[in-house]
This record gives C-alpha cells, structure tokens and sequence, in this order.
C-alpha cells in the first residue's frame, strides 16, 4: 500500500498550506505518527507532524523561504511518491515571534510586546477578540481544551486571530491531545506560544513544532506582600507596574493602548529597573523611561548616565502622546528630573538630544 500525498502546490511564505495523507497503516504507537519531510532551497530539510483529521490524515505547513519546495510523506518505512511546491515571497508576511537579543521579534525583525487577557469560552470569541484589539491587546491566552469538537471552532477562532493582527497563547490539556494541537496549528500565523500543563510536555511539543515557538509557564507567589505600600498592580495599571518592576507580570483584562504606545519599538532587555523617588524606571547608559503613578511632587535621581544633553518627553500613561518636553544636561553621568504636582499619572521618556543641524550661510 503506497501513501499518497496530495495538496496545494503553491502559497507564500509563512502562508500554511494545508495537505493529506492516504493509505496509512491503522495501526501505530504514539510518536509513531505519519510526517512529512519537506526540502526548500538552500538544502533546508524540515519534519513536520500529521495529525487526525475526520477519517484520515492532514499535514500543514508554512514554509519561510521562498523558492521551490520538495514534500515526501512517511509513515515507517513507507514513503509516498514526492510532491512539488512554489513559494512566492510576501513582503508584509511577518513570521513566527521568537526571542531575539533579549526581546520578541516576528522573522521579519518587527518588535513584538505580548499584552492581553484570557479570550474565555470559545463560543464568545467573536466579542472578546473584538473588545481586545480595541483595547489595545496583542496577545489573548486561549484554551485547547476540550479536544475532539472543538478543532474546528479553534480554526475559526486563529483565523479571526490573525485577521485582527493579534496572536494567542495556547494553553494545552494534559492528554495525548497536546501533540495534536502541535502538529495542528503550529503552522498557524496566529499561535505565539504554547502553555504545557506541565515541564514534563516540552520535549513533545518540541518535537511536534518544527517552527520553535515558546513554551510559557506559570509560577505563583504568595505572601511576599507588604500591606503598608501602595497597591500598583490593579486595573489599568497592572502592565505598567509589572513591566516597570523588570518583571513578566499575569494576562490583564485592562486598556493597553497607553503602554503599547509608550513602548513601541523598545527592546526592554536593556534596560534595569529602578524605583527612585516617586518613580519606577528602566535605565540604560543613554536613555531611560519612567512611569510616575503618584500625583504628587516630588524628584528623581538617575545615575550612570553619559555626560551631555538630554531631553524629558512627558507622556500620558491614557494613550502614550506627548505632552511637552524639557531640556536635561548632565556633566557628571547624574540626572535630577523635578516631578511637579500631576493631575494624573505620567510616563517620562528621556533621551539623548538630537545636535541642532548648521544652516549653510
């Protein structure tokens, strides 16, 4: 019985393109699923999973190079008679988010900072996406579970996903379900990372997702809290207070759009966290940004700074436009920064100024 592979025969990058398996042996162990190994150019070889679908078998597959593809089927020693694909480029295709120097970036090299809350029941999704992408959000933690009925709906759900430029986290059931969901929608442009119910499924998710996606955990910490502090991490300001600690902070329910805006394009992995004054910083040698939560005056001390001329770009935390701007200089690498009394809480970008250009007389 010879397997027969059969599909698309062009997409383009990172576009999955979708394939299926006929006369497979019923008969097989777990791990023992069919594969497809596919060649791009350059001699790039990669395995990529199958997994059950209705009666049979389906592959996806979301190359990332252009150019001219080469797809066999295994399952065993059985092998199906090869396959041809073209690739075409696409320019605004941006690829799996990995880590990358310290931050998350697209294959495309576009920074990637995941905000968001969980999405809940899938038969709400509809809403939720809607409600999340207007708030901001770039990221919402979905449930895989239960299996079986719900892969369909989960299609739907990643193609919304994507449509609306968000992406998911996938949180995974504790069953033989999970490699499913690998070889399922790892191809998907919509998928971030996945949540494993436990360290023990790395290595199976590893080996069920050939495009390296990341694997997330949760770890709990109770009792550390000290009553007499101000609490910063309710509501709208959860974000900003987990992130300007240096710390990955829970899925917030909460406005994004202030903090997105304040932190585009910023690598975060550069700077250190510092709490001075009425402040909470993250510095490096020639930049840094503060988020002030309280509305009273008051004053902020960073050191470390490279001596010359700066400039203190005032922000609301609301939506993350400037408000005004104040000169800085610094001889000796310190900076003292006057906090007067705001009528809301503020972000303070402070960069180097930019030397004014000579006008040719």
């Amino acid at each position: 019985m010879t397997l027969i592979l059969t599909g698309s025969a062009q997409t383009a990058v990172h576009r999955p393109a979708e394939f299926t398996l006929e006369a497979v042996r019923p008969a097989y162990e777990m791990g023992e699923e069919p594969i497809m190994t596919v060649t791009g150019p350059c001699g790039l070889t990669t395995a990529v999973p199958a997994f059950r679908h209705e009666a049979g078998w389906r592959v996806r597959f979301a190359p990332p190079l252009a150019g001219h593809w080469q797809l066999v089927a295994s399952h065993g020693t059985e092998l199906s008679p090869p396959l041809s694909m073209e690739v075409e480029a696409d320019p605004l295709a941006r690829g799996a988010i990995h880590p990358q120097d310290g931050a998350f970036r697209y294959e495309s090299g576009e920074p990637f900072l995941p905000l968001g809350a969980d999405l809940g029941p899938l038969a709400d999704a509809d809403r939720r996406l809607a409600e999340l992408a207007a708030a901001g959000a770039t990221v919402a933690r979905l449930s895989a579970e239960p299996p079986g009925e719900t892969a369909a709906r989960l299609d739907e759900v990643l193609d919304q996903v994507a449509e609306l430029g968000l992406s998911v986290i996938m949180t995974l059931p504790a069953t033989d379900w999970a490699p499913h969901a690998a070889a399922r929608w790892a191809a998907h442009p919509a998928v971030f990372a996945w949540s494993p119910p436990g360290p023990e499924w790395t290595e199976v998710l590893r080996a069920a997702d050939p495009y390296g996606h990341p694997i997330v955990g949760v770890e709990v910490e109770i009792g550390s809290g000290r009553a007499d502090l101000p609490v910063l991490h309710e509501g709208d300001r959860s974000p900003w207070a987990t992130i300007f600690s240096g710390f990955a902070g829970h899925l917030a329910d909460v406005d994004f759009r202030g903090l997105r805006t304040f932190l585009a394009g910023e690598r975060l992995s550069r700077y250190t966290p510092l709490a001075t004054g009425p402040a909470l910083a993250l510095t490096s040698q020639t930049k840094a940004l503060l988020w002030i939560p309280s509305t009273a005056e008051g004053s902020v001390t960073l050191t470390g700074f490279a001596p010359g001329a700066y400039v203190a770009t005032w922000c609301s935390t609301a939506d993350g436009s400037a408000r005004h701007q104040d000169p800085v200089v610094t001889a000796d690498g310190t900076i003292r920064l006057a906090v007067p009394a705001l009528s809301a809480e503020t972000a303070v970008r402070l960069t180097q100024a930019v030397p004014a250009q000579r006008t040719p007389s």
